[in-house]
């Protein structure tokens, strides 16, 4: 039998290519250049998307379909025609001034606003019936103003009509805004100045005024919930919905400060309301929550945080309570599946990992609670047809992507993709610590080291953070920011660091934040640079900070009450919570009134002459959100202080750059500050 020879060539020009490649991986990878930074693009990950068939029963990575045990390529078994959810686009004259045109269950209907009055009419433009005729920019129907839309429903969504189940009825928002003062935002760019005036209350003024109503297709008649007994509280209307039957309208209802919460029901015939629900805080305020997730037996599950920590309740039609289905000093976050039959509902939680998320399951009476996904990191699953496997797909600060198989109860089946990340830059990875602050508490932090980094030198630190109320800037999953690798490869340590009023830990730590915005999150960020300077490698006497709206305060404030920070990066900042919006704030800091000192010792206006080191203000002249007013204001203080700082304003940005130039501009003048004032001569010799 003859022996296969490869032939002189092919191993010389083998051994040529191995050696080439060699070569190649040892090669310095280039630098990001100030341009890489500003692409998202800079560092890709390799990621696969895996998800169930139709049917539940197969799986489909990326366009391929496997056994889900073997990971053999399977066929997937032909679906039997199902008709498609018929997709209806209902007649608007948008013309006309007709907007936020929301769709009847039924698909007969359309209800939409046009001139601050709300109509309903027939799909095809048939039967206009006015619901309401005396709208005006004062008197709201089934539209939200300002207020409501960026601080309850949710930024850009207007809309305050919610069809029945039956598509009998329809509730709505009727919202007087008479009382409510101008703010004027300036277009400077034309000749003739454009302004924008919006109904826009600061803290301490007067708030809208909403009522809930409940309109009849068939009497045409609408019919008022009595809100009567909530007169002197200035009541707030924060969620509204249905009962599975239509048959009652469920809402939630706050005071103007938002230390309670009741959910109501109300019947669409009477007006007549009944409290089911009543959350309070005498420690500091209640969250709106979501609305309760209704059971086919007429029982429900509301979250709480009745605890200090967000959890899952069960109750019967009622308001009685029937089982604590989830408890202990973590965060339940959401439901992902609810199976009566079995008792049973998965959801998201952070019991192993605070700042990341994973999958349980527990009994609707609250016992037999299961890890689903074990690993550090952010984990999102999916289950299939009769839940006895589960698709995990997670990531963490230092792997792009793992996706698994997994029985059932969470044991490991198979391992289906693992992600990595590519790019032809230099990378230095996010390292994950636990930081302690003078009183005990562990915070989360990241910490991105140069890439040529060298323990024998010094670095200053940069400090990126938001730090506003239960929003992290440190989450368990992958991300790269090429800014922040940038900044990193110039010279500098990247400090991300969760204070505990944005740990995400539960409203018994948000509320350290209480009536006193900035103080508690500065000395966690204060004690997290404190702990990092510790290290040789860390110079603590340069130290920067950064961050935009919320982040913009801290790091105002940080540069104002503290000596431990040389360099500021501002942007779109509130500078004194007195100048932003009644909702927000007063949830947070209560009402001036109530509240002087707190609104005096969080204020950046008021320490202006306790600047410390150097300044750069950046804002844009519409912001409509955080009103360039904050800036201009704090600045005269600083001018009056005889206090030297920079600043730069974008005409027409809102609360963030739209425009490519914008963010370029803004991040060379961010480049420009921290190369002159923070890295000055880079790393120093120990």
């Amino acid at each position: 039998m003859w022996k296969r020879v490869t032939p002189l060539g092919t191993l010389i020009a083998t051994l040529l290519l191995f050696l080439g490649q060699s070569l190649e991986a040892q090669k310095e990878q280039p630098k990001l250049t100030l341009a890489d930074s500003m692409d998202f693009r800079a560092y890709r990950s390799q990621r696969a998307r895996v998800r169930w068939t139709a049917g539940g029963k197969l799986l489909r990575f990326n366009r391929s379909i496997q056994d889900p045990i073997t990971g053999e390529i399977a066929t997937a078994p032909k679906q039997r025609d199902s008709k498609k959810p018929e997709r209806v686009r209902p007649k608007i004259n948008t013309e006309a001034g007709e907007k936020l045109a929301k769709v009847s269950p039924d698909k007969k209907w359309v209800a939409f606003v046009r001139a601050h009055n709300m109509y309903v009419r027939g799909v095809k433009g048939s039967g206009e019936i006015g619901v309401s005729k005396s709208g005006t920019r004062e008197l709201l129907f089934g539209e939200l103003d300002w207020v409501y839309q960026e601080e309850v429903y949710g930024r850009g969504d207007f809309n305050a009509m919610w069809w029945s189940p039956t598509s009998k009825a329809i509730a709505y928002l009727k919202t007087d805004e008479s009382r409510v003062k101008d703010f004027v935002v300036i277009d400077h760019m034309p000749n003739t100045l454009k302004t924008e005036t919006t109904n826009y209350p600061k803290v301490g003024d007067p708030n809208p005024v909403a009522s809930l109503g409940v309109f009849d297709l068939k009497s045409q008649s609408t019919t008022w919930m009595d809100l009567s007994r909530f007169e002197g509280e200035e009541p707030l209307i924060v969620y509204v919905g249905w009962s599975p039957k239509g048959d009652k309208v469920v809402f939630q209802v706050q005071n103007r400060i938002q230390n309670w919460l009741e959910l109501l029901v109300g019947d669409p015939s009477s007006g007549k309301v009944k409290t089911l629900i009543r959350e309070e805080s005498k420690e500091g305020w209640v969250n709106r929550i979501a609305q309760p997730k209704w059971l086919k037996d007429g029982s429900f599950l509301w979250w709480s945080e009745r605890t200090g920590f967000k959890h899952l309740y069960r109750y019967d039609k009622n308001g009685k309570l029937l089982a604590t289905v989830t408890q202990g000093s973590w965060v339940n976050k959401s439901i992902i599946e609810i199976d009566e039959a079995k008792n049973q509902v998965w959801f998201y939680g952070n019991k192993e990992n605070s700042c990341g998320q994973e999958a349980y399951r527990v009994g609707l009476d609250g016992k037999g609670l299961t890890l689903l996904t074990p690993g550090r990191g952010h984990h999102v699953i999916s289950l299939n047809h009769d839940a006895s496997l589960l698709i995990d797909n997670y990531s963490n600060t230092a792997l792009p992507q793992r996706v698994v198989l997994r029985d059932g109860n969470g044991k490991e089946i198979r391992e289906v993709y693992v992600g990595k990340m590519s790019s032809k830059f230099q990378y230095s990875p996010r390292k994950y610590l636990r930081i302690p602050t003078r009183d005990g508490f562990v915070m989360d932090a990241t910490l991105i080291k140069p890439h040529d980094f060298d323990p024998k030198k010094s670095y200053p630190i940069m400090v990126c953070t938001y730090s506003g109320p239960d929003a992290p800037s440190v989450r368990d999953r992958w991300s790269v920011s090429p800014w922040h690798q940038f900044v990193a490869q110039e010279g500098a340590l990247i400090l991300q660091v969760n204070n505990r009023s944005s740990s995400g830990r539960g409203q018994k730590y948000v509320e350290a934040c209480y009536l006193s915005f900035g103080q508690s999150e500065l000395n966690d960020l204060e004690d997290a640079v404190r702990f990092i300077g510790k290290n040789s490698w860390a110079d603590d006497t340069r130290v920067g900070i950064s961050g935009w709206s919320f982040g913009g305060f801290m790091a105002g404030y940080a540069l104002t009450h503290s000596d431990v920070f040389t360099v500021g990066i501002a942007g779109s900042g509130v500078y004194d919570w007195a100048l932003y919006d009644t909702i927000y704030t007063e949830r947070y800091m209560s009402t001036p009134k109530l509240n002087p000192e707190g609104y005096k010792n969080t204020s950046c206006l008021e320490a202006a002459g306790n600047l410390h080191g150097y300044l750069l203000l950046i804002h844009g002249t519409m912001d409509d959100n955080v009103h360039f007013q904050n800036t201009v204001q704090f600045a005269n203080a600083l001018q009056k202080s005889g206090k030297d700082f920079d600043m730069m304003i974008y005409p027409k940005m809102r609360h963030g750059p739209r425009h490519g130039y914008q963010r370029t501009h803004i991040r060379k003048k961010e480049w420009r500050a921290l190369k002159a004032h923070l890295l000055e001569t880079g790393p120093k010799s120990i």
